[in-house]
């Protein structure tokens, strides 16, 4: 091509043709500008094509975590739920409004869950690959609330490794036979006549109120995470169609 324009150029110059000659220069320069332009033209939007995907491919990977980490919410709000359910059948019993035989799982009391978030471990700083503005925001809102339950669920486990436990164990509640008798065949955590006297005290009642508050302040920030992270996965939808 190039060999082809080189010859029409000689032409003209040889048939003195000056004007002529000037006027096809100009235009094979504007023709090769319009060339490279289009070429870069196409090469931008080839990049931009390749980022869009990249983009779609994180958000999918990301989408699909939060996927995983609302089925485990939901069963982290569900083991909260069932230990709050226990305190508060602890209360009626201590205020007699329930009978001692009424109460299910009182072990449950001492127990913590084993909380993580899939989300936080995969993708620490997602919202800094994140382009799209509005996104972005909405990404780092949840983020400030999965620190919101991290700091919430700490604090439950302060409560319940810190408190609650040894209370426990200093009034002599436990069963030591749980765990070394196999001839045992109840078997029960708590020595529960014990247990059932010990929870009419009213420092227990105090030991009880932290259990309870730090349990409830834990599940309303599950919730609200799962809320969160409901909207994210739909927001996240609609930008990888």
């Amino acid at each position: 091509m190039i060999t082809f324009f080189r010859k029409i150029r000689q032409k003209l110059l040889s048939q003195n043709r000056v004007t002529q000659y000037l006027t096809y220069a100009i235009g094979e320069v504007a023709l090769v500008m319009i060339g490279i332009l289009l070429a870069l033209q196409v090469n931008n939007w080839n990049e931009t094509r390749k980022a869009q995907k990249a983009q779609r491919d994180l958000l999918s990977s990301f989408l699909e975590d939060l996927k995983a980490d609302s089925v485990e919410f939901e069963n982290f709000a569900d083991e909260i739920s069932n230990v709050i359910e226990v305190h508060d059948k602890l209360y009626r019993v201590k205020m007699g409004a329930l009978s001692s035989n009424d109460l299910e799982n009182p072990r449950l009391l001492r127990g913590s869950i084993r909380y993580s978030s899939i989300v936080m471990t995969n993708h620490p700083n997602f919202g800094a690959l994140i382009k799209d503005e509005e996104l972005r925001k909405e990404i780092l809102d949840h983020y400030r609330l999965l620190l919101r339950l991290d700091n919430s669920y700490l604090q439950y486990d302060k409560v319940v490794k810190e408190i609650v436990r040894p209370y426990l164990a200093e009034n002599l509640t436990l069963n030591e036979a749980f765990l070394f008798d196999n001839a045992n065949e109840e078997k029960a955590l708590f020595i529960l006549d014990r247990f059932y006297d010990v929870i009419q005290r009213d420092d227990f009642g105090q030991v009880l109120f932290e259990a309870n508050l730090k349990a409830r302040e834990l599940r309303t920030t599950f919730e609200n995470v799962l809320k969160s992270n409901a909207q994210l996965q739909e927001s996240i939808q609609t930008k990888i169609l």
